[in-house]
């Protein structure tokens, strides 16, 4: 039995993969990060894009993020009917009104005392004209940073920086919100994502409210402090749209046009949102923080579906925190896409999980299976070990990138001294990037074991 090392093993795959010649492939992992000022459907904007996704920010709309798309799909619901508006602040009452522009926003959390959105009258959190620059504009990384006014009523200032680097959907959002008045506050930060819950119009000309293929998932706490392992929010007890342990341990939404919200303590750190008609994956992914208290019960993420517009809310809050006067606080969210199929069931640093990478002896014949996203281009290959972490198996899987689900079922030659499966993603170059699902194999068990 040959037994290889990991840097004979990447060695001899950089050599095979080299001889592929330049492709899509290597065009999109290359590609560099450009930023700019631009105008979106009417207003002032900065646009960011390193040719795997795009993302359009509007300042003078509350700071929005308006746009985030894998190539050509915008993962993002808009409202066409507020294009290019812009609207004072009310002076009264009868004037609250709000605007819905759609796309990803920042707002104070809990919601029962912040008193919004529209935003109370003085505060300009939410509809509010935030000031933008670009922070960094390089090949391998742009960045562009928006601040809120200084909010005295509710007591905060929003800062959010988007990071997006070269050769990935991975963007960082990172979040800060500053006490600017003359006594403590607590709050939380709260991550508000509009997705789209009509994914195509009705070819009859019918009209269309939502499609089937419109849902979001999350990973339950099995030690949630909830009973159920999520809560009600608003809308019908056991809504229709509600999926609970969909798989084990996965809350799913399907949206059908309900008032529904559910919120759940959420300690795994994502949220994802799928577009089942076409395989495209949308993740929020955050850090939990076991010791610190949450909004709305404990709630570190929850979901929303509207009932009069076609969108549901991905919604990622942080916990609460008190600021004297002064102190800052930063939350930091990670966004990344991906085609896949759904349901999502895990998630981590290199991909998405909709069937974990699982194993089948039959007649004398080893077959493997699994279905994946990742957020890189690049090649995956599946790597074989003994007890002692030898690798004894390696068989190149094929190009992987963002714009194509893996999805695994083949034979493979397995020798019996092999305990441990793995899907290596490795860069161009051969250099493994991570290892997107392991299975542990003991005699005729085999279990999945993370990764």
């Amino acid at each position: 039995m040959k037994v290889l090392s990991w840097i004979s093993v990447l060695l001899g795959l950089a050599g095979a993969f080299a001889t592929c010649g330049k492709s899509q492939i290597d065009e999109l992992a290359t590609k560099a990060c450009t930023v700019k000022e631009t105008t979106f459907h009417g207003w002032k904007a900065f646009s960011l894009e390193n040719g795997l996704v795009k993302l359009d920010i509007v300042p003078a709309i509350g700071g929005r993020i308006m746009s985030y798309n894998l190539g050509d799909y915008p993962f993002l619901y808009v409202k066409e009917a507020e294009f290019g508006k812009l609207y004072k602040a009310p002076e009264s009452e009868t004037q609250r009104v709000w605007h819905n522009y759609g796309g990803y926003k920042t707002w104070p959390a809990p919601q029962s005392r912040w008193g919004g959105p529209p935003d109370p009258l003085g505060s300009f959190l939410d509809g509010g004209r935030y000031t933008g620059r670009i922070v960094q504009q390089g090949e391998e990384v742009v960045e562009v940073e928006v601040v809120s006014p200084k909010d005295t009523l509710i007591g905060i200032q929003f800062t959010r920086s988007t990071l997006l680097r070269k050769g990935t959907t991975r963007v960082i959002l990172k979040q800060k919100m500053t006490n600017v008045v003359n006594k403590a506050v607590t709050w939380s930060i709260w991550d508000v994502t509009q997705v789209r819950g009509k994914l195509r119009e009705d070819l009859s000309g019918q009209k269309v409210t939502h499609n089937s293929g419109a849902w979001a998932y999350f990973p339950l706490n099995p030690k949630s402090i909830h009973p159920k392992g999520f809560i009600r929010l608003d809308g019908k007890p056991n809504d229709s749209q509600w999926y609970p342990n969909i798989r084990a341990g996965i809350f799913g939404i399907q949206y059908q046009f309900h008032k529904s919200k559910v919120g759940a303590d959420v300690t795994d750190g994502w949220i994802a949102y799928v577009n089942q008609l076409d395989n495209y994956v949308f993740v929020q992914r955050f850090t939990y923080f076991p010791e610190k208290e949450y909004p709305d019960g404990g709630c570190s993420a929850e979901i929303w579906t509207d009932p009069n517009f076609p969108y549901m809310e991905t919604e990622v809050l942080s916990p609460l925190v008190t600021l004297q006067p002064g102190e800052s606080y930063s939350f930091d969210v990670e966004w990344v896409a991906c085609r896949c199929a759904g349901p999502v069931i895990a998630v981590n640093d290199y991909g998405v999980v909709s069937q974990h990478l699982s194993l089948k002896k039959d007649l004398g014949s080893t077959s493997i299976s699994g279905i994946f996203g990742v957020y890189t281009p690049g090649q995956a290959v599946l790597i074989g070990k003994d007890e002692k972490e030898n690798v004894l198996v390696t068989e190149k899987l094929g190009t992987v990138s963002p714009f194509e689900m893996l999805t695994l079922n083949r034979t493979i030659s397995l020798p019996q001294e092999v305990t441990t499966l793995e899907i290596a993603i490795l860069n161009l170059r051969g250099e493994r990037i991570g290892i997107l699902d392991k299975l542990a194999i003991t005699g005729d068990n085999y279990g999945h074991s993370g990764n």
